[in-house]
């Protein structure tokens, strides 16, 4: 969804299922939230993002004013509502973290619900590419299965993964997408397990248990594997949008 959203802004930037109108009163009431704010108690740095908060929230309130959906907005103007939103999320959430910032328990609360509410045009991916993702890994998986318990369970260390070093690294790595997955925080299943291992074998023995070739190797696939999913993504993306 990011791939997309990077390669195509004005078709993914925002939630075309959605109606911007539908989140005016929550630019209202972040703004009667935003002038409670005294700027006389922050420092000038947070004075200066207080002031492009409320610029921010100005452009999406008369944006959401007049705009019934999204397909409305002018494509090359998508982009900017979706900056505005992320950058105002990030600012505000940034300044309640602030002692400076004299706020009530409530007036915190409702900041949090009205920036979740606005944040559902920009969080999301469309059911067809979760369904595309899913397959995708799935065929992926059925494919490259052997290769994949190959490299994990012989190649990563230089003596074969025993029952012992399996339990802990699937443990570690159940525990670190159950708490990456509570938190919203993007993590590879591959990358989490593979390093697992590898942290057990040098536990194990140290480092010069490692196979260095193989180790190489996957941290090569993880540095390559963003850019050439982008391309193929982007041209089949042109390719089907050409043909249908």
């Amino acid at each position: 969804m990011l791939i997309l959203i990077g390669i195509v802004l004005g078709f993914f930037a925002l939630n075309s299922t959605l109606s911007p109108h539908d989140f005016l009163g929550a630019t209202e009431k972040l703004e009667q939230v935003i002038a409670t704010i005294d700027p006389l108690t922050l420092a000038e740095a947070d004075r200066a993002r207080l002031q492009e908060i409320a610029t921010m929230n100005k452009r999406l309130k008369e944006r959401f004013t007049t705009t019934m959906d999204v397909e409305s907005i002018p494509k090359a103007e998508r982009f900017q509502v979706r900056r505005d939103i992320m950058v105002m999320d990030r600012h505000l959430n940034g300044l309640l973290k602030k002692e400076d910032v004299r706020l009530s328990k409530t007036e915190r609360e409702t900041v949090k619900a009205q920036l979740k509410s606005v944040r559902k045009l920009t969080d999301y991916s469309p059911t067809w590419v979760i369904l595309l993702i899913s397959l995708s890994l799935g065929i992926g998986t059925m494919i490259g299965w052997k290769r994949i318990v190959k490299t994990i369970g012989e190649k990563i260390g230089k003596e074969h993964l025993t029952y012992a070093q399996g339990a802990s690294a699937e443990l570690v790595a159940a525990s670190t997408i159950g708490i990456s997955t509570a938190f919203g925080w993007p993590v590879s299943t591959t990358h989490v397990l593979s390093s697992g291992i590898a942290g057990t074998m040098v536990a194990n023995k140290g480092v010069k248990n490692l196979q260095r070739d193989t180790v190489r190797n996957i941290l090569m696939a993880w540095l390559l594997t963003l850019p050439v999913v982008m391309i193929m993504a982007g041209g089949l993306f042109m390719l089907f949008r050409a043909i249908l």
